[in-house]
């Protein structure tokens, strides 16, 4: 299953996420203080 998790997401629970074996992308990792407009593109893709 995959996910993104947006900046407020914990990041201790995307790290639980990953070690259970889900496909999840972090913005506050990848794209940090990116727009809510960038973010939604992101998840259309």
């Amino acid at each position: 299953m995959d996910f993104l998790a947006n900046e407020n997401f914990p990041f201790f629970s995307i790290g639980l996420l990953r070690k259970a074996g889900h496909n999840i992308a972090s913005v506050i990792q990848d794209t940090p203080g990116a727009k809510d407009h960038e973010v939604l593109k992101r998840v259309m893709e």
